[in-house]
This record gives C-alpha cells, sequence and structure tokens, in this order.
C-alpha cells in the first residue's frame, strides 16, 4: 500500500493518513473532531448552563452514623468497623 508512489501520493493529498486517528483518543485529528461535535452542538442546542452536583461523603462522617443510631435508641459501639457504619447508612431509616 505504502510502496506505491501514486497511492501514497493519493493519501497525503486527501488527508487520510491524518483523519484516519480521529477514533484514537488524544490524537489531533481526534481532538479535531470533538471539536466540530461541540460546535455542531452549541450551534443546534445554544451555549451550554454549568451546572454543579455537589454530595456530601456521607460513609466518612461518623456523625452521621452516630445519630443515626441515637435516632433508633441503640448503643454507638466504639470499634465500629467501616461494613458496619456502610450497613447503618444504607439502611435509610432516618
Amino acid at each position: 500500500m505504502l510502496q506505491n508512489r501514486k497511492h501514497l501520493k493519493e493519501l497525503i493529498g486527501r488527508d487520510d493518513g491524518y483523519h484516519f486517528t480521529k477514533n484514537l483518543h488524544g490524537t489531533p485529528a481526534y481532538w479535531e473532531s470533538t471539536l466540530k461535535d461541540l460546535f455542531a452542538m452549541i450551534k443546534q442546542l445554544g451555549i451550554p448552563t454549568w451546572f454543579c452536583i455537589f454530595s456530601a461523603a456521607d460513609r466518612r462522617w461518623k456523625e452521621i452514623t452516630t445519630a443515626m443510631l441515637k435516632q433508633r435508641g441503640k448503643s454507638i459501639p466504639s470499634n465500629i468497623n467501616w461494613k458496619m457504619h456502610c450497613d447503618i447508612i444504607a439502611s435509610k431509616n432516618v
């Protein structure tokens, strides 16, 4: 394929040697294609509205576990392990 000069000249002339990489993440052809998709979306849908979603790391807060156990009238174990902590939060009876 690349040994045929005529075929190689056609590949270079049509930029086929560049555009076949548009599905490979990180290549210039990929980012060019992605940019064109982005511009098409903006043209069709309008300028995007930015929003942020924040969530609490509820499984990392021992205070939540303490409050949930107090609400249930149970004692708070001093050596609570990760599985117990996750099970208490997953029970969701607040």
